[in-house]
């Protein structure tokens, strides 16, 4: 089990796994950096956790993120290589830490991909039976609205029933935690930021979701050296840094941002 439990002040957050995802290291940026090659594995792919994230505020229990559900999923983009994702475990996790599916108040979902959102739905009902879900609302017509992907199937089956209530701008959604829209790998993509007292963490979802986009640039001069986060988000510098160098354009954008290293962490 990867149960991990924090604080962010009073808050109580306890890190859990769905699974890992096998992912060429191209799709996330340079692969041949010398900062990276320990990432790889024997295949040259990178592994990932398939995170989720259990906060309490106060008397409410949510859940951020939701893992791929108990399948498989396999695919090769043109030129990339075979990827995997492979989920399952979050139950279990969550058990092991103490936290029945019945406990869990609200859901909040950085975006409507499948492999953050794969437990909504099982065995005829609702995972999370007692829990309400919320999710930037631009990733409704984007994702949703007419598509017969598992995704969108599941997340019309939740507003069937009552429990989908879409984000429709930025601030807090529960004591201590803030929805900030950071859209660019989807267009309701969300981050949420833990406040307690003087801490703060954001769960950034997959606007950042591997080491290998980051990397140690040269020292400016006089200067400390500086991190490169390719960063997916369609409005530039709207949370992070001011814009070094975009990228060459692609779909999601992805753009580089500078980050001074002490405060990168």
């Amino acid at each position: 089990m990867s149960t991990v439990l924090s604080r962010v002040g009073e808050l109580e957050v306890v890190g859990v796994q769905d699974g890992a995802a096998f992912m060429a290291a191209g799709v996330f940026g340079d692969p041949d950096s010398d900062a990276h090659r320990a990432m790889l594995g024997p295949d040259g792919r990178v592994e990932l956790p398939i995170s989720a994230f259990v906060v309490r505020t106060g008397e409410t229990t949510a859940l951020i993120d939701a893992g791929l559900g108990n399948r498989v999923v396999e695919w090769q983009p043109e030129g990339l290589g075979p990827q995997k994702l492979e989920g399952g475990r979050l139950p279990d996790e969550l058990a092991a830490a103490g936290i029945d599916l019945a406990d869990i108040d609200v859901v909040l979902l950085t975006h409507l991909h499948l492999d953050h959102n794969g437990w909504m739905w099982s065995d005829g009902g609702p995972t999370f039976p007692n829990a309400t879900v919320r999710f930037g609302a631009a990733d409704w017509d984007a994702i949703v609205e007419g598509s017969a992907s598992e995704s969108g199937r599941m997340m019309r089956a939740i507003a069937d029933v009552g429990r989908a209530c879409p984000i429709e701008r930025d601030g807090e959604v529960l004591p201590g935690i803030s929805a900030l829209a950071t859209p660019g790998h989807t267009p309701g993509h969300t981050t949420f930021v833990l406040s307690s007292g003087a801490e703060r963490a954001m769960i950034l979802g997959d606007a950042i979701s591997c080491p290998v986009q980051i990397d140690v640039g040269k020292p400016r001069p006089g200067g400390a050296p500086v991190v490169l986060v390719a960063v997916q988000l369609s409005v530039p510098g709207l949370y992070l840094p001011p814009l070094l160098k975009a990228m060459p354009p692609k779909n999601p954008p992805q753009m580089i941002i500078s980050l001074p290293v002490q405060t990168a962490v």
